[in-house]
């Protein structure tokens, strides 16, 4: 049976509490560049929705970009603050009840046009739960003046 030098392990570990050792980090997501199957028609970008589940009171920036360009638009949001109560915590009768998250639908005027377009998020998380479930993109096709 063959040994393991004790640094191999010294990268595993446990995420639990939605931390990094105590310490909020920073969580990014980026589409691939999407052309919507037409290559060489512009697309102008209207509005961009996001549903999200969790993260009450954290900032949220959505990010768009254009034909591989380095620079990213942001549309920052803060993810609406949302009270989490939990079965058996006070007398029947008394108390509302949800299912234990917060589930917050952004959405927002953007801009950028281009042949292909990528978006993506960026938001800090520190101790709740965040997970994006759906991402809506309103794009126009046209000519830009």
């Amino acid at each position: 049976m063959t040994e393991f030098p004790s640094w191999i392990f010294d990268g595993i570990g446990k995420y639990t509490g939605y931390s990094d050792n105590n310490e909020s980090f920073r969580l990014r997501y980026f589409s691939h560049y999407v052309d919507f199957n037409s290559p060489t028609t512009n697309k102008i970008l209207k509005q961009i929705g996001v549903t999200v589940l969790g993260g009450s009171n954290q900032q949220f920036t959505i990010k768009v970009g254009v034909d591989y360009e380095a620079a990213y638009r942001s549309y920052p949001f803060v993810i609406q603050v949302g009270s989490v109560f939990e079965y058996g915590s006070a007398e029947y009768n008394i108390a509302e009840f949800n299912a234990g998250v917060v589930l917050d639908k952004i959405k927002s005027s953007v801009g950028g046009a281009g042949t292909s377009i990528q978006v993506g998020f960026e938001a800090d998380v520190n101790g709740s739960e965040l997970s994006v479930q759906k991402i809506d993109a309103f794009v126009k096709t046209g000519r830009i003046g």
